[in-house]
């Protein structure tokens, strides 16, 4: 049985339900239990207690109740010869425009039905009007807590598809573009055609957008921020060439010094062959991986359902390396698509202030 702090009620609530009217909109709330870190303790004060390992006090997590509020429209789009694409947004509505248009541009929309789902966003009726423009389903997430909750708002949406019938869902971020037609309808018959091995999640090589690709892309910005993420200087990271290298060329874990003075014991997930050459035999290959990055994850919607959707209690971090483990524990496997194969993430540090909206 999967701990209710690590599991979606969504889900339960739709199991609940006899039947889905796609002519009516649908409105949903439920209360979700989560754990979260107590917030009088700063992240600050709990490193030290990591680093006790021998004899290491408790982390002090506290129990919340939060109540979610969920509505969703545009049901007579419903589309089952279409996979799903869950794209979360929040006010960025020039994004959300220019991903829908390169979607559009590249024929992937003949593939996905995008689900837009709306995190408390302001300009709800400009996201409303893109949805019916590019015929797309529109999911309205409303809750209590001030913490974005990546896992909750995807998993409001999966519930609905899981109800209506579709057999996949993909996790896609509202910074995913693609360049090619190809790509997309390659990777969803791969991984249908890998469900009789036991393959029930797929991924791609993923590649920082080359200069100008996006006019949204502050580039003096995108450098600033990664050399802020990754702790070392712009001198740095332009030596790298960032752009159009790997962004995500598979999963790995590395060995970390995280205890002061001791030995390094922890194993951190990373993205494998991040700044390399999208050529390099390393990453330009197929391969079964571990995990993979929650910015493209194609999924089957029962076997994401059985093994607990993403987990509640993660709400932004780590939670699609902790769903790809439960996916692991099931022996069920996850395919890597690198050769001759991508798509482009900007990663959120990386669009400018220019989306004012």
């Amino acid at each position: 049985m999967i701990n209710p702090h690590f599991s979606c009620k969504f889900f339960q609530h739709f199991d609940s339900m006899d039947e889905i009217d796609l002519n009516d909109d649908i409105t949903i709330s439920i209360t979700q239990p989560e754990l979260m870190l107590d917030p009088s303790v700063t992240y600050s004060q709990v490193l030290p207690m990591f680093h006790q390992h021998l004899d290491r006090p408790k982390v002090p997590f506290i129990q919340k109740e939060v109540e979610y509020r969920a509505t969703y429209q545009n049901l007579n789009y419903v589309d089952l010869d279409r996979v799903p694409a869950i794209i979360p947004t929040k006010d960025s509505i020039e994004l959300l425009k220019f991903t829908l248009a390169n979607l559009s541009e590249h024929s992937v929309l003949d593939h996905i039905l995008p689900v837009l789902v709306d995190d408390r966003s302001t300009n709800t009726e400009e996201i409303k009007e893109l949805a019916d423009h590019y015929n797309a389903l529109y999911v309205r997430v409303d809750y209590t807590s001030p913490t974005f909750n990546f896992s909750v708002i995807n998993n409001a949406a999966a519930a609905l598809c899981h109800a209506i019938g579709f057999e996949n869902i993909i996790l896609w971020n509202s910074d995913l573009w693609v360049d090619n037609k190809e790509t997309v309808p390659y990777l969803i018959q791969q991984h249908q055609e890998n469900k009789v091995n036991d393959v029930y999640a797929t991924g791609v090589k993923l590649l920082y957008p080359t200069k100008g690709f996006c006019e949204l892309m502050d580039e003096d910005k995108f450098i600033t921020s990664l050399a802020k993420d990754f702790g070392t200087t712009e001198d740095q990271i332009l030596s790298y060439n960032p752009f159009g290298s790997v962004q995500f060329g598979g999963s790995a874990y590395v060995t970390l010094p995280f205890f002061k003075q001791q030995t390094p014991i922890i194993n951190s997930p990373v993205h494998f062959g991040r700044f390399t050459n999208r050529e390099l035999p390393t990453v330009n290959i197929d391969r079964q991986v571990q995990f993979m990055t929650g910015a493209f994850i194609l999924c089957d919607l029962e076997k994401y359902k059985e093994v607990g959707a993403l987990n509640p209690s993660m709400n932004s971090q780590f939670q699609d390396v902790d769903f790809c483990h439960r996916l692991n524990q099931s022996s069920y496997k996850i395919m890597w698509y690198g050769k001759d194969t991508h798509m482009l993430h900007a990663e959120s540090m990386s669009l400018s202030s220019k989306d004012s909206s």
